[in-house]
């Protein structure tokens, strides 16, 4: 090693080491350690470490070596100084461990959490296949979810939408839940296996006669909103995502809930491999409003909307979103005459159709993000938080 030196760095270590001596003579030890001892290196970073030779510790000549020349942290770092002279011994850190290689073992049980597509666990409506925008029939959307938020002063009132995605975990807008953005309003509970919000149960027929199982509200565990969340009027939202931890499992066969698939077997929700679905047909549903004109005017019924997913690079040269920073994060769909997601809409789910052998499935592939001030805008597509963006995300913040 020390024939590696260059000549500068020698001096160095001759001063340093001079200096050292004569600080050492002043200082009587109480024990004397032998090179090779186990140690552990100074603060900050503390590390294990070995009694070591200085010329045989290359971390710590870097130190002396380099522009700052970190003396301090080379003379905390030293184990003893021999009585006979020669080189300080250093708490030389051990090297540091290699990165650990993902276990993707445990990658792949974290995705037996969620239903499995290929056993049609998930993305099944209850009803017949949809065909017309409007009120949506009797248990279409069996995955929706309603959040109910406590008013300042008391009360609760319907605000965004959500999904469910497995029998404890709601997904929703980081936005709908973010306090920075709900401010005085709470989270009160997600209400699950809605339909009509004037009636419990839900019924349909000449005489009421089918009726699907009383919608349940449930409790919200936990809250877990993207850290790097964003809401900037002029740029847009970034990681505008959020997971809802309920406080109990849900009663998936109760026949009026049942969870959307998420996209995490691209040979299934995009056999063709294109996962940006541009030019394909979503669907968007929620009690949002439906007119503009009327601002508080919020569906009884939930409302169903069939969308065509845009291209990013068409919505980014849309006018009125001139200053918005589009990424791979985002989906852009609708921008139909009076056919958009709206602000009651938020947080709710954007969905594709995938034929099986079996049944047709739904996928999850959006949640609803931003849009213009007015909903329905020609050229104005509702933009969405793109969920293949996220699945990693997921994986890492749901549990049992």
């Amino acid at each position: 090693m020390a024939s590696l030196f260059t000549s500068f760095t020698a001096f160095l270590l001759v001063c340093f080491v001079h200096a050292e001596h004569l600080r050492f003579r002043r200082q009587a030890r109480s024990s004397i350690q032998s090179a090779s001892a186990e140690c552990k290196t100074p603060e900050p970073n503390i590390r294990p470490g070995k009694c070591t030779h200085i010329k045989d510790c290359e971390e710590l000549l870097s130190l002396l070596r380099g522009p700052n020349q970190n003396i301090p942290y080379v003379r905390q770092s030293i184990c003893f100084i021999p009585v006979n002279g020669g080189d300080p011994i250093v708490c030389c850190p051990e090297a540091k461990s290699p990165e650990p290689i993902p276990d993707i073992e445990k990658e792949v049980d974290k995705t037996k959490l969620f239903p499995d597509p290929r056993k049609y666990e998930c993305g099944i409506e209850i009803n017949d296949r949809i065909v017309n925008g409007g009120d949506a029939p009797l248990g279409a959307w069996p995955w929706m979810a309603l959040l109910f938020y406590q008013i300042p002063g008391g009360g609760v009132k319907p605000g965004c939408g959500g999904a469910v995605i497995n029998k404890r975990y709601v997904i929703t807008a980081a936005h709908c839940v973010s306090p920075g953005i709900i401010g005085e309003y709470k989270l009160a509970y997600a209400r699950l296996g809605e339909h009509k919000l004037s009636t419990d149960p839900d019924c349909k027929g000449p005489r009421r006669q089918v009726c699907q199982s009383p919608a349940i509200n449930a409790e919200v565990e936990e809250i877990i909103y993207h850290p790097n969340f964003i809401q900037d009027t002029r740029k847009g939202s970034k990681f505008d995502i959020a997971l809802l931890r309920l406080g109990k499992d849900i009663d998936l066969k109760n026949g009026s809930i049942a969870p959307i698939c998420l996209p995490f077997d691209k040979e299934i929700f995009a056999p063709d491999g294109d996962i940006s679905f541009d030019n394909k047909t979503g669907w968007v549903t929620g009690w949002g409003k439906t007119s503009v004109t009327r601002p508080n005017n919020g569906s009884d019924v939930l409302q169903q909307l069939q969308v065509p997913i845009v291209p990013l690079t068409k919505c980014a040269t849309t006018p009125v979103y001139k200053t918005v920073e589009f990424s791979e994060e985002h989906v852009c769909a609708g921008g139909e005459p009076n056919k958009n997601s709206c602000k009651g809409d938020s947080g709710g789910p954007l969905v594709i159709l995938r034929s099986q052998p079996g049944s047709p499935q739904y996928f999850l592939i959006g949640v609803v993000s931003f849009g213009t001030p007015y909903c329905g805008l020609v050229d104005a597509p509702g933009v969405y938080t793109r969920i293949t963006h996220y699945l990693d995300w997921i994986l890492d913040h749901v549990k049992e």
